[in-house]
């Protein structure tokens, strides 16, 4: 008992026992156990996980951000890239815990899914601003990489429950927005950063959805 209260939901365990036979089905019986490092632990080992390959879905996504023409969405869009924490949670958060690609790869994922719908659609609506629309998938759940926790299971964070990530995507907006001067010189247009609140902020579509 005193052994089992030295780990918690989520971690993983090296286990050592033997297999046998009752009653018609393999039971493990279990003759030790200790608590193993989950940084020596792969995670997609244990975890479902996108089929599609990370580092072509990242290249996907960086590349429809480095075509956008207006120059202060573009160098918004660096000011992520080079950021390694925020790049590689993005490429490991889920979508969601239950609802949609809950699983690790998820979200980056979806974002790239939903660019390649805005680029079908865009066309046929030629009064629309590009920029922002790609600029908005590739923000609009941001937030769920401080939202939701996936280092071990997925769930969600305190952070998550009390805010959620609409709000924590605009705190993380206004954090970028305020680097873009290091890479510019420049101030990012506040024009602009309202408009991408207003993007991150509205699409949920209802107030009731917490839009």
């Amino acid at each position: 008992e005193q052994q089992f209260r030295t780990f918690e939901s989520g971690d993983f365990l090296h286990v050592k026992g033997k297999v046998q036979l009752f009653q018609g089905s393999l039971q493990l019986i279990v003759n030790s156990f200790e608590k193993h490092d989950s940084a020596r632990v792969e995670l997609t080992d244990f975890m479902p996980h996108t089929k599609h390959d990370v580092s072509k879905l990242l290249e996907r996504l960086k590349a429809a951000i480095r075509k956008i023409s207006d120059p202060n969405l573009r160098t918004l869009g660096e000011t992520y890239f080079i950021d390694d924490d925020f790049m590689r949670a993005f490429a490991r958060c889920p979508a969601g815990v239950k609802i949609h690609h809950a699983y690790v790869g998820g979200l980056l994922e979806h974002v790239v899914t939903m660019m390649d719908i805005a680029e079908k659609i865009l066309p046929l609506y030629p009064e629309v601003n590009r920029d922002l629309v790609v600029m908005g998938v590739f923000l609009h759940d941001s937030g769920k990489l401080r939202e939701l926790t996936y280092a071990r299971a997925f769930a969600y964070s305190d952070e998550g429950q009390l805010l959620g990530h609409l709000v924590i995507g605009i705190e993380m907006l206004d954090e970028k927005v305020r680097k873009v001067p290091d890479l510019t010189g420049e101030p990012f247009p506040a024009e602009l950063h309202l408009r991408l609140k207003h993007l991150i902020l509205s699409h949920h579509g209802e107030p009731q959805f917490g839009s």
